[in-house]
């Protein structure tokens, strides 16, 4: 990821990203089209109105962005 990005728009692409992997594997579970974009559009809404609400807690604490390293244990 680019270092000249914020946080949010950091933020935005990898909520997208998200939202596009849960969309293809949504596809491989329910093939039929017909149940399928009802349930696309359901999920789709309620996963930005959860992450929409997360990014503006964090944007009104005044959170400032910062890389994380993982230490994970052996």
């Amino acid at each position: 990821m680019a270092d000249n990005l914020g946080w949010e728009e950091t933020y935005d692409k990898r909520m997208s990203n998200l939202v596009r992997e849960c969309m293809l594997i949504l596809e491989g579970l329910v093939p039929n089209k017909e149940q399928r974009d009802p349930i696309r559009q359901l999920m789709r809404r309620t996963i930005y109105n959860v992450t929409d609400g997360l990014k503006d807690e964090l944007v009104s604490m005044g959170l400032e962005r910062k890389q994380e390293t993982f230490k994970y244990p052996r």
